[in-house]
């Protein structure tokens, strides 16, 4: 992302690589998440379903960002 910096430089199998900390990794995630829920409820009133299918749509996508955010989990773990 444009706003992460770089703070972390390690070596894996001879190569320097650069990332972010984790604190800073879990934040990112969570504005993501956050921030797709705030624009979700309003597009999805705005678009004509009401506010029960712009709940719908929000539930929607919590599902899936939760089923990503498991995945990524569990890809960190096995690496």
């Amino acid at each position: 992302e444009g706003d992460a910096k770089v703070v972390d430089t390690r070596l894996v199998n001879g190569v320097e690589v650069k990332g972010t900390s984790g604190p800073q990794t879990v934040f990112n995630i969570c504005k993501n998440i956050v921030g797709e829920g705030m624009l979700s409820l309003p597009s999805g009133v705005a678009a004509g379903t009401g506010l029960l299918g712009s709940m719908v749509i929000a539930l929607a996508f919590c599902m899936i960002l939760g089923y990503t955010f498991s995945l990524m989990g569990r890809v960190c773990h096995a690496t």
